[in-house]
Formats: structure tokens, C-alpha cells, sequence
């Protein structure tokens, strides 16, 4: 009875190992992030170690669990690449002593247990467990980018390093196979909702899409009809920066819509809520210099705000889209403004 109930949660965890890799290459395709590929993959191969642990297939379960290793720590070191963070000289100093580590490890575990087939696999588990550790270790140089949204994955990474460490020693102990079986399985959910939280974080911004062409640089005040018939079809597969209100956006874009209705969901934004709108704008621009923000409800801003307000505000996007090489476009009808507004608002944004 008990090892039925472990295998119904070993497939339970394979369905979640699953479905998270599924979302993250959603991700990937959204945002062309190599990191995001990488990491979905390592899921899938994670999975399939669970698949194998079910069937008790060790041998073919540890080459599945080095290959997730191996790719936890590609992951690692693409992030890095990505937000342009080097490892530190303290971090990069393990690596020498990989070698002597891992042959400690090895004696260790031989003397631990005279099952040939115990060590080989045992052996395997520690390596694939200290490389897994070592990509924990190395997203240590996010946390100042990605702040809290990357703490559970860092966390859940290098304990699960750890884990699979201790697993040729404490699995053979009865008493200690339970306790041990539910701390994997807690660690992988911690790791399946902190990989979520980190792709899902509005840090992870890295664009790797192509520029528009055809639209100006700097700042335009533009109508809808005018929007949709001549801006619209040359930046719908650039993965924009919009806040919206009252046209649909394209699939490419990263959309927020202003609203007071749910203005705590993470994809609303209050109309009041000016301070975020900035702060995403500024996230969105330093990692993608050049990139297209686009505001299509100037006036209900005012609404809430004030005009002398809104005016402020386009002109702080405006700075902040010049100084990155990038595109404000600002969605608006003629007709919503009188004709002081109207002048103001074009010495602002352009016309």
C-alpha cells in the first residue's frame, strides 16, 4: 500500500514536471530566451527520471537525472550570459576543486558500500547532485536583478543538489526512505512554482526580438484608425511594451491593462498607479534597447489624474524611450482634448 501511494505521487509530480516545462516553452517562445528553452528541457528530462524511478529502471534513472544536471546548469550560466553578470572569482574557485570532490565523494561511497551497482549509481546521483548545488550557487549574481522572484528557484536548486548528495547514503536507511522521498517531493514543487515565479517575473525582460522597421524613433501622438492601419502591422511581432485600455493587443506584446477593476492583478494597473508604469517602462528599456511602448489611453489618465499630471508623465516615457533609442507611441483621439491640451500634448509627444 505504501509504495502504491509513492508511485500515485511520483506521477503526480511527473504531471506537474511536465505541465511546468510545457508553460516555460510558452515562455521561450514569447521571449526567444535561450535560458527559458534550456530550462524547459531540463524539466522534461526530470520527468523522465521520475518515469524511470516508477518502472525501477536506476540505471537509466540516473543518466536522466545527470542529463537534468547538466542542463540546471546550463540554464544557470545562460542567465548570466543574458543579464550580463559575470560569476564571482570566489564562486568560479570551486571549480578547480571539482575534481578532488568528487573523487572524495567516490571513495566515500565505495567504502560506504561494497555493491558495485550501488556505487556506479550512487556515484552518479553525488555528481549530477553537486553540478545541480553548483547552479544554485552560480543564480546567486541574479538576486540584485530578480530580487525575491528568485529566491525559491536559487533555494530549491541547491537543496535539491544536496539531496540527491545524500541519496547513496541514506536511501539503503529504512527508517530515513520516507522522510527522504518526501522532502524530494517537496523540493520539486518548490522548484516547479520558484521556476514559474522567476519566468513569470517582470525582471525577465530579455528580448531577443526582432527591431521594428518602418516606425520612427522617439515619441508620436497617432489616432487609432491611423494606428491600426499603419503602425499596427509593422511592430504586432515585436514584443512591445503596452498598456492598454481600448485596443486589442497582439500576442507578441507584453500587455498590462489599465484599469480600476482587480488594479492588484499583476497584468492591471490602476490609472492612479503612474510610479509602476515607469518602472516597467524602465525594466522593459534597459533590457531591450530600442523597444516600442506603446500608451493608447492618455485621456483616461488625465481623467484620474489630471492633465498637468498626464504631461508629466509622457514626458518622463518620452526621456526614458529617447536616452534607450526606443518608440512611444501614444494612442489618442483628437476630439478627447481641447485645443490648448491638444498643443500641449503634441509639444510633449510630438504630432
Amino acid at each position: 500500500m505504501l509504495w502504491q501511494t509513492i508511485d500515485i505521487i511520483r506521477m503526480i509530480t511527473f504531471i506537474v514536471k511536465v505541465s511546468a516545462a510545457a508553460y516555460i516553452f510558452h515562455v521561450y517562445f514569447k521571449t526567444g530566451r535561450r535560458s527559458a528553452f534550456v530550462m524547459a528541457l531540463a524539466l522534461i528530462t526530470y520527468a523522465i527520471h521520475t518515469l524511470f524511478d516508477i518502472l525501477q529502471i536506476p540505471t537509466l534513472g540516473v543518466i536522466f537525472v545527470a542529463i537534468t544536471s547538466s542542463l540546471f546548469l546550463l540554464t544557470s550560466i545562460l542567465l548570466l550570459g543574458e543579464d550580463d553578470v559575470l560569476p564571482t572569482s570566489k564562486l568560479l574557485g570551486i571549480l578547480p576543486l571539482t575534481p578532488l570532490i568528487l573523487t572524495l565523494y567516490s571513495l566515500l561511497l565505495g567504502f560506504h558500500s561494497s555493491n558495485l551497482e550501488a556505487v556506479m549509481v550512487g556515484t552518479g546521483y553525488g555528481i549530477s547532485g553537486f553540478f545541480t548545488f553548483l547552479a544554485g550557487l552560480f543564480l546567486l549574481r541574479l538576486r540584485d536583478i530578480y530580487r525575491k522572484d528568485s529566491m525559491l528557484l536559487i533555494l530549491s536548486l541547491s537543496l535539491i543538489g544536496l539531496h540527491e548528495m545524500d541519496y547513496p547514503f541514506l536511501r539503503p536507511v529504512e527508517w530515513f526512505a520516507p522522510i527522504g522521498f518526501t522532502i524530494a517531493t517537496v523540493l520539486v514543487f518548490t522548484l516547479v512554482y520558484g521556476v514559474i515565479r522567476f519566468v513569470r517575473s517582470e525582471e525577465y525582460f530579455k528580448i531577443r526580438s526582432q527591431a521594428p522597421t518602418g516606425v520612427q524613433k522617439g515619441p508620436m501622438i497617432i489616432n487609432v484608425e491611423d494606428f491600426q492601419t499603419s503602425v499596427l502591422p509593422k511592430i504586432a511581432n515585436v514584443q512591445a511594451l503596452a498598456f492598454l485600455r481600448n485596443i486589442d493587443g497582439s500576442p507578441s506584446w507584453h500587455v498590462y491593462f489599465v484599469t480600476q477593476a482587480l488594479a492588484e492583478h499583476d497584468r492591471n494597473i490602476g490609472p492612479t498607479n503612474l510610479p509602476r508604469m515607469l518602472e516597467l517602462t524602465r525594466k522593459y528599456l534597459s533590457a531591450f534597447e530600442g523597444g516600442v511602448v506603446i500608451l493608447d489611453c492618455p485621456e483616461y489618465l488625465a481623467l484620474y489624474n489630471g492633465f498637468d499630471a498626464l504631461l508629466k508623465f509622457l514626458a518622463t516615457l518620452r526621456d526614458m524611450t529617447l536616452m534607450r533609442d526606443g518608440t512611444l507611441i501614444v494612442v489618442t483621439d483628437r476630439s478627447a482634448w481641447d485645443e490648448k491640451q491638444w498643443k500641449l500634448l503634441q509639444k510633449v509627444v510630438g504630432g
